[in-house]
């Protein structure tokens, strides 16, 4: 199998350096002028106030960049593009320059001894010398991923993990760096196996018992029996929670109910109304000693900006449940990540790493809020948590096309405070996902979410809406979305 893989390689390299043998001679013959990234001749930069004049969207872009890792040092070899914990350097000093100018922003704090490194105005060939000054450092490439014309990678060292991105519209390369004692790798394609159960649903958990107008929660039920779940739900810190119905909702979709796996649980923000269910679970012996958490996949801003939210105490009950019901991993959310999850894909498009620095001072964490793309089943879901004002345009500047889905969570529970509506530009559902009761939904907050002005779009034909209101909602049929009949009613629960 090593054998078969590194001949691959080889052929993958060979056949890349014939076409960037191909490319050389006809830019010698007269240049690419559909190049949106052309290199002057002059000094071997792109000039930064250049906008593309074409969309990069061929994925073999990026793995001319890792090439050109392979290509610059004869001490490289073919199968040192293979991930191999045992041979990583123990520590390496992240390079604190973009080419050779310094980066616009240093050590910006992203919490739990997180930082980032911001360079503007730069440009794709940046970003290739960076990755290859990571190498020479002594970082070790883990993998990398391109969504539209934006470039991610990973490296790592034992004590690291560096995820370095290129934003082509804003023409950033931002590079963040995690401390390994306290986050795990994502996890490679390769490494995620499982049993083929063919046990396949997703879950609209129901909001309306905590009285609460906008919690959210979703149940994706995997092939092997094994759950992913966004959120969760409200919890107040005392009596009012969502943990009841999202305990009962595993235990009864469970092959064994006092077994049950979470493959994965990803938290959009810390607020009380989305990651409430789990801060409330962790209190209680019976969730701790019959669910395993595979995988807790998270990014909770900087202290400064926790405290400039009022929301110290809300994270706090997230430190102490990690603690008290801690997951197997922890993986900080970091844009340009793919993560897999049995059959299911998630992929990271925003967290505060894409936001961070600004000028204004963060007043709610909805700012820094997680947005990500879900694939499973033939279908793409948007989950956009709170995402607020200040992440939405970036955005949709940065995704444009590649925010089509089939489904999507409306931001902020569709209260329409989020200028939401430039990323819903580029989104079209089928599916519409209101996590909002139904008198909020109806005539609640000052005529009903229902009525607000960029929402009306979504009552189009060949739209289907669905409002998380007094019923768990479960789907099996991925093509037609026509409910299965709801398990229960929660409001027995409390009687």
């Amino acid at each position: 199998m090593k054998l078969y893989r590194i001949l691959s390689l080889v052929l993958a390299l060979f056949i890349t350096l014939l076409a960037l043998t191909s490319c050389s001679k006809n830019e010698g013959e007269g240049g690419n002028e559909n190049n949106s990234e052309s290199v002057a001749a002059t000094d071997g930069k792109t000039d930064p106030t250049e906008r593309p004049t074409e969309e990069i969207t061929d994925s073999g872009i990026q793995n001319e960049i890792l090439d050109q890792i392979l290509q610059k040092g004869e001490d490289v070899a073919i199968t040192d593009i293979d991930f191999d914990e045992e041979k990583l350097a123990a520590v390496a000093a992240l390079p604190s320059k973009i080419g050779d100018r310094a980066f616009n922003s240093l050590y910006v704090d992203m919490g739990d001894e997180s930082y980032m490194h911001v360079a503007k105005s730069a440009t794709l060939q940046d970003y290739s010398d960076y990755l290859y000054s990571l190498y020479k450092a002594g970082f070790s490439y883990y993998t990398s991923n391109v969504i539209g014309n934006n470039f991610y990678a990973t490296f790592a060292t034992q004590s690291q993990i560096v995820n370095a991105f290129y934003l082509a519209a804003d023409k950033e390369v931002r590079v963040v760096v995690d401390d390994r004692s306290l986050f795990s790798l994502p996890g490679l394609e390769s490494e995620n196996e499982y049993e083929e159960l063919g046990l396949n649903s997703l879950t609209v958990v129901a909001i309306a018992e905590t009285g609460w107008p906008g919690g959210m929660g979703y149940v994706y039920e995997l092939s092997d029996g094994s759950f992913f779940i966004i959120d969760g739900g409200y919890y107040n810190g005392s009596t009012v929670s969502s943990a009841d119905w999202l305990t009962k909702t595993l235990q009864q979709m469970a092959t064994d109910p006092k077994n049950i796996r979470i493959a994965a649980w990803y938290i959009t923000h810390p607020h009380e109304d989305h990651m409430g269910a789990y801060c409330d679970m962790a209190k209680r012996t019976e969730c701790r000693k019959t669910m395993t958490i595979e995988k807790m996949i998270i990014n909770v801003p900087a202290d400064e900006h926790v405290k400039s939210a009022n929301c110290k105490e809300i994270v706090g009950w997230l430190d102490s449940a990690l603690k008290k019901w801690t997951p197997e991993q922890i993986v900080k959310a970091h844009p340009g990540q793919k993560i897999y999850v049995r059959d299911l894909t998630l992929t990271i498009y925003s967290s505060p790493d894409l936001v961070l620095p600004v000028k204004v001072t963060i007043t709610d964490l909805n700012e820094l809020c997680n947005v990500a793309m879900v694939d499973y089943m033939g279908k793409r879901a948007l989950f956009m948590g709170d995402s607020d004002t200040i992440p939405n345009p970036k955005i949709a500047r940065n995704y444009t096309d590649s925010l089509k889905a089939d489904i999507l969570q409306l931001a902020h529970h569709g209260y329409g405070d989020t200028n939401a509506g430039v990323v819903y530009d580029y989104v079209h559902p089928t599916i519409v996902f209101w996590p909002v009761c139904d008198s909020h939904y109806n005539d609640g907050n000052g005529g009903g979410t229902q009525f607000i002005g960029f929402n009306q779009r979504f009552f189009g034909e060949g739209i289907a809406n669905y409002i998380a209101g007094d019923l768990n909602m479960t789907f099996t049929d991925f093509d037609t979305w026509i409910p299965e009949e709801e398990r229960w009613n929660p409001k027995e629960l409390s009687q």
